[in-house]
């Protein structure tokens, strides 16, 4: 889970983090799509983190706009 208590600790720090979405533009296949971008930012230094998961999250986004564009069918 992204809000998994043990992703909410800063791995410079030890201290808090937040979790955070921003909209970003990404490339994929030499085209842009508009994912929703999950991020850890750290309360104390303002660093940002992701792990696998949180990057799972984005590429999904991309590869399912991806398909819908070009009519193939995804895993979902």
């Amino acid at each position: 889970m992204l809000n998994d208590k043990k992703n909410l600790v800063s791995p410079i720090t030890g201290g808090q983090m937040t979790l955070k979405w921003d909209l970003e533009e990404m490339e994929y296949r030499k085209e842009k799509y508009k994912v929703w971008y999950p991020y850890y930012e750290c309360v104390d230094t303002g660093n940002r983190f992701t792990t696998t998961e949180s990057d799972g999250v984005w590429c999904h986004q991309m590869h399912q706009q991806y398909c819908q564009k070009y009519g193939i069918p995804y895993t979902d």
